[in-house]
């Protein structure tokens, strides 16, 4: 979907290997289910890494970047030792500043981790065998750190964000112009209230939230901005 976008920059763009498999996998990472999610993740890693194993060979790169969700870069890392760094479009975790879960979600969370413990041992023994690697853990699947991380907020957003060291970079937001216009009627965003909606880029498809949104402001003498991604069609609401 974006290969126009990259190419736009200058930069040659290389797709992932057409393997049916992973559009399942895909589907089933992005459910809400985060360690349902992270054990997928590391089943997407081991399809993708004899495809970037060949890439290293033949492309001989100076760096290695991969996104905090991109385990497989991690894991690419462990086979061909080159400066990595790894990229933050969210806030990134520190062990003393776990998300603000209930004790109903912690527990809850626990068991689905449980639940995920068995298949996530079969894929590592799979990984370790085939490929001669220590596969990611299941946090690393989803927040998969570097020697270098990259994220895209500042400082002071960050929770705790005095506690991270040099190798971890805030750079700030990340908005530039986009090579690809769209018909969007920017005068809507001058009036006022203006209330903006999104569940941003991983799950975004909840189509019931949105139909709640409407409900809760059905009174709301206001004009509202709402994003859906590209998974829930405008005519299904």
């Amino acid at each position: 979907n974006y290969r126009a976008t990259v190419e736009a920059t200058g930069a040659r763009f290389v797709a992932y290997p057409d393997i049916p498999i992973l559009h399942q996998l895909n589907k089933l990472a992005s459910g809400g289910n985060i360690p349902n999610s992270a054990q997928t993740l590391v089943k997407v890693g081991e399809q993708l890494l004899p495809f970037l194993f060949d890439l290293m060979e033949t492309e001989k790169p100076d760096y290695l970047i991969h996104d905090s969700l991109a385990g497989w870069g991690l894991m690419t890392a462990r086979k061909y030792p080159i400066p990595t760094i790894a990229t933050f479009s969210t806030f990134i975790l520190h062990p003393r500043t776990p998300p603000p879960l209930s004790i109903k979600d912690v527990f809850k969370t626990f068991g689905q981790l449980i639940g995920e413990v068995g298949a996530y041992w079969q894929t590592r023994k799979r990984i370790q065998q085939q490929f001669g690697i220590t596969s990611i853990g299941l946090l690393e699947a989803v927040m998969a750190k570097a020697p270098l991380n990259i994220v895209y907020t500042s400082r002071e957003f960050q929770p705790q964000g005095h506690r991270f060291d040099e190798h971890t970079k805030f750079v700030g937001t990340m908005v530039s112009t986009r090579p690809k216009s769209d018909d969007f009627p920017y005068d809507f965003l001058d009036h006022d209230p203006l209330i903006y909606i999104s569940l941003g880029t991983i799950n975004n498809s909840n189509s019931e939230f949105y139909r709640q949104c409407f409900e809760s402001f059905r009174d709301f003498a206001g004009h509202f901005v709402m994003s859906i991604g590209q998974q829930v069609t405008i005519e299904s609401l």
